[in-house]
């Protein structure tokens, strides 16, 4: 997955046409502050959408969506599964196949182990120790064996899976960019304004 990047140039044309040549000069720590705010803005919305579009165990993905902020001399930021030197996080990776979709195959092991929804149960973070492998064909899969009822699949094993695009990230981003840009502009160049000298 790409991280974001946040540029509102083009934007804030249109929206500093009406000031005077002192006050122009305050436009860069207005517009850094307007890009920060968004950012952050961003981050909070992508972080929620993170826990509708899954079923989250932890807030380990949700804290990795980090912002680069903006200054007056590089007017953009960046948002996204990033460290603050701009590489990318190791969540970035198979978050990037959420994202855009694609196929998830398995890194070391021959397979993959998909989760049997229905027998998982939401935020459960024990429980899936000790499975064996069962089954042939479809079958297949990780198992947990009881002394008096039949035993219960809990993961399915792939070679491969089809992942559909799951995670809305940059749709989140341009939402809510498009419905937070003009107060939020409004807001940076009051403060900027009333700190001119």
């Amino acid at each position: 997955m790409r991280s974001l990047q946040i540029d509102i140039s083009s934007n804030i044309a249109s929206e500093t046409r009406w000031l005077r040549k002192a006050q122009r000069k305050q436009v860069p720590y207005a517009a850094a502050l307007t890009i920060n705010s968004l950012a952050f803005e961003c981050q909070k919305a992508t972080r929620k959408q993170a826990g509708v579009s899954f079923d989250l165990k932890k807030q380990f993905v949700p804290r990795g969506i980090r912002v680069n902020r903006a200054n007056k001399k590089n007017l953009s930021a960046w948002i996204g599964f990033i460290n603050k030197d701009g590489s990318y996080d190791e969540r970035h990776w198979y978050m990037r196949t959420q994202t855009f979709g694609g196929t998830r195959t398995p890194k070391k092991a021959k397979h993959i182990a998909i989760p049997i929804k229905s027998n998982i149960k939401r935020k459960q973070t024990k429980g899936y120790k000790n499975l064996i492998v069962l089954g042939k064909g479809s079958k297949k899969g990780l198992y947990r064996k009881y002394k008096r009822k039949a035993p219960k699949k809990f993961f399915g094993l792939a070679r491969s899976q089809k992942v559909a695009k799951n995670y809305p990230f940059f749709i989140v981003c341009r939402d809510t960019i498009k419905r937070k840009f003009k107060s939020e502009w409004r807001k940076a160049l009051t403060k900027a304004l009333s700190t001119a000298k």
